[in-house]
Parts: C-alpha cells; structure tokens; sequence
C-alpha cells in the first residue's frame, strides 16, 4: 500500500484507562498530529487538517501499555469515501492496525499518495453512518430526562492549538469525563460493571465539528442513548456553549460492555433493554 508514515509514538501507562488500554482520546491525539504531519508534507493546511469537519474513527483492537504505534496516512481514491485521508494506526510490535480514521478533506492536491477502497475496506465506517452529522434536537430529551449534561468545561490554552481552536483530543476528552454518567443514567453502573468485572468500550466514534470551540469558552456536553442491538448501543453527545446554547460538535459512538478477563463483548443487560422497548 502507498501510504506515507506520519507518526511514531508509545502507549504510555498514563494514557490507558481502568480497562488497562489506551483511552480514546489519545487515540484522537495520534489521528490529529498524523493528519498534520501529512498535511505539513504536501503543502496543505495543517490545521485543518488536525481538525477536520468530520473525523470517524474505527477501534479495531486493543493498544495496550507499553506498545509501540505508528500512524500511516493516505488518500482514498475511489469509492464512497473517494478523496478523503485514511490514517491507520498500527501495533508496530504485533504488526496489526489497532484503529483507523477517516477524515473528510477539501480540494486535496493531486500528488498525494492514494489507495483504494477496496484495500483499507476493513477499516472503513461499518455502525455508524458515514457524513457529517450537525446539531440535533435535545430539549425535549432533556424536558423527559432521556438525556442529561454529562460534563461542564472552561477551555483553556493548553486544550487549544496556535490558532486559539480547541484540539479534536479535548473533544473526546470531555466526552470520556461525561460518559460514565449517562451509562449510569441507563443502569450501566460503576457497581455494576466492578460486580461482574466488566468494563466500558467504544467501538466505532464519529467527531462532527459544527463550529471550532474557542479558548476561554464555556461548554456543557448533553448526552443521549438512542439505539440498541444485542451486544452493542449507541450514544450520542453534544457540546455546546453553557451561556448561548450553541452546539459546537456531536459525537456519536457505538459502545459494548467488556469481560475484561476474557477481553470479549457480553449481551447488553435485560434491564437497559427494557428502557427501550
């Protein structure tokens, strides 16, 4: 395949989470810097390419503590998702993509490396819909508490890049800060999950930016569950401004519930079924 490396890195203990694997904002980290590194190396704009409207990201196997990772980068050139950059980020000690992301790109030049679909095909969107999704209607959700704000922030320069933009990392951020309430919110527990020895897992997540969030900005993320299989659920969450109300982003993911002695999803409980019945 003629993808270019853009990033190398190391799965430090301190980016993993209480499922002893890496949390998904750093997997975020990597997609960004990667899609700079690529867009610094064929004359785009790396900022937007850091940030891009849409970045839909894949979680194909765990990153463990202590891995090797590098991010490979390229241009899809045909298909569905035809002119927009693939980055796969790899185990480099197992040799095996760990997750990929696809993110959208305007006008990308001519000369950049390119695969087809049908190459990186296990790694395209498979439970979320591909496309941007912008703001949705939450009030009434929220009127019928079937949504609640799940997290609260105060953006600082430190979450934000030279351009005074918060990074797409600090987006999922908030959004892994949030999370355990509305799985709480649906049964899903803490002390469930320490019962049984289970654990909270995305698998597949869908960042929508609407309008970059800004230093200084306060924020709040409303968060909803709106769909339900056997093994899997949906959430979706949105920023927005704690003062105007405007939404900055939707993220959407499609989460399971994790053995985590066997590392394998188990069927979501009767009792969350029940609320969607």
């Amino acid at each position: 395949m003629p993808f270019i490396e853009t990033r190398r890195s190391f799965v430090n203990t301190w980016q993993c989470d209480e499922n002893d694997h890496m949390n998904v904002q750093f997997y975020f980290k990597n997609f960004a810097e990667a899609a700079e590194v690529f867009a610094l190396r064929h004359n785009m704009d790396r900022i937007s390419a850091s940030r891009p409207k849409v970045r839909h990201v894949r979680y194909l196997r765990e990153l463990r503590n202590a891995s090797s990772t590098t991010v490979k980068s390229a241009l899809i050139g045909d298909g569905e998702h035809q002119g927009q950059i693939i980055h796969l980020l790899e185990n480099t000690d197992e040799n095996l993509v760990s997750a990929a992301a696809l993110d959208t790109c305007e006008n990308p030049p001519a000369e950049l490396p390119t695969v087809s679909s049908e190459e990186i095909a296990f790694a395209l969107p498979r439970g979320i819909p591909a496309g941007f999704l912008g703001e949705q209607p939450i009030e009434k959700r929220l009127e019928e508490n079937k949504a609640i704000i799940t997290n609260y922030g105060i953006i600082q320069p430190a979450q934000c890049n030279i351009n005074g933009e918060m990074l797409t990392q600090q987006y999922i951020s908030h959004l892994t800060d949030g999370a355990p309430h509305i799985w709480s919110h649906v049964g899903i527990t803490t002390d469930f999950l320490d019962e049984h020895n289970f654990g909270r897992v995305a698998m597949e997540m869908k960042l929508s930016v609407i309008e970059p969030v800004k230093v200084g900005a306060a924020i709040e993320v409303v968060s909803f569950c709106h769909g339900m299989s056997e093994k899997t659920f949906t959430m979706r969450h949105q920023i927005r401004d704690l003062e105007t109300g405007k939404a900055y982003a939707t993220i959407q993911v499609i989460n399971l519930i994790m053995d985590l002695e066997k590392r394998k999803a188990v069927p979501v409980p009767d009792f969350v079924h029940e609320q969607f019945e």
